[in-house]
């Protein structure tokens, strides 16, 4: 090597290596730099190109609004306030269940109910007859069984004639408190005179997952449904029972209300997240007495 040491024999075919390897190299190269700036240009005729589809399905898609509007939603357009707000679908649970209610439909709703839960009673099953005169409450005051204060179930319906009580916890968001479960079926034992045959509970669970509060008794734990918002594996469930509902309806404008629930929970339940703050979306505190709302 000339001006310094002497060349030796790896050092010059490692060099004349990396000199071929650069001269293969550098076609690649050059025709992705190329690619790159070219990029830009192919992107923008990419999607001008497609701008008239798009504007024909948007035509299209609008003529079947008209006529079918696909993409209203009650619960969307107009129910914003029903966003993680538990006593809201309470309430329209309600009012479903209600005999009395202004849906006038009777006592249908809630017979569909006790029908979508039939196959998951034990021993006995609830009333059939005399339906119409139970009574249905929200928030429902309770004093707890296990600790001190006072607490509310979501949703009861009892029969005073049959002395049987139905009680709801409606979780479409929100966690458990301490023994929630547990303190509301021995509150609903405690108006039936310990009754255990004239009790029955029915968690309704948005996540899909099994209530961790139930009573510690495998007699009264049996006493306790689980209802996922939805189910794949013909479970009962709250869908279920809508449907039912809906198919029991004979006024169009409930049967559309039912529809718009339906597609509603379809959205919104697939993978629910279960709250990790067992107070949130709970109202216990502020509603300590009984409450016929």
């Amino acid at each position: 090597m000339k001006g310094g040491g002497p060349s030796t024999e790896p050092e010059t075919t490692l060099n004349r290596f990396f000199a071929e390897l650069d001269d293969a190299v550098k076609p690649v190269r050059d025709r992705m730099v190329e690619e790159e700036k070219a990029l830009p240009d192919r992107l923008r005729g990419f999607f001008s190109g497609l701008a008239p589809a798009i504007d024909v399905a948007q035509a299209a898609q609008e003529r079947i609004d008209r006529h079918l509007a696909t993409r209203f939603s009650v619960f969307d357009d107009f129910f914003h306030f029903i966003h993680k707000k538990e006593n809201t679908l309470s309430r329209i649970f309600r009012s479903l269940l209600d005999p009395q209610g202004r849906h006038g439909q009777g006592s249908r709703f809630l017979d569909a109910l006790l029908e979508e839960i039939s196959s998951s009673v034990p021993d006995s099953e609830p009333p059939r007859t005399g339906l119409a005169s139970c009574r249905v409450r929200t928030e429902y005051g309770i004093t707890k069984t296990t600790r001190a204060g006072r607490g509310s179930i979501d949703l009861v319906v009892d029969w005073p004639e049959e002395g049987y009580w139905l009680g709801i916890e409606n979780k479409p968001w929100a966690g458990e408190q301490d023994d929630q479960v547990q303190n509301y079926v021995e509150a609903l034992l405690q108006e039936t005179q310990q009754d255990l045959t004239r009790v029955l509970f029915l968690y309704f669970s948005g996540s899909g997952e099994v209530s961790t509060t139930l009573p510690d008794e495998e007699a009264k734990a049996a006493r306790c449904i689980m209802m996922p918002y939805r189910s794949e594996s013909g479970q009962c469930s709250v869908l279920g029972w809508l449907r039912r509902c809906r198919i029991r309806c004979e006024a169009d404008r409930i049967r559309w209300f039912l529809m718009e629930i339906e597609d509603y929970i379809q959205r919104s339940f697939h993978q629910a997240p279960v709250s990790t703050d067992p107070q949130e979306e709970e109202d216990d505190a502020e509603h300590p007495a009984r409450d016929g709302d």
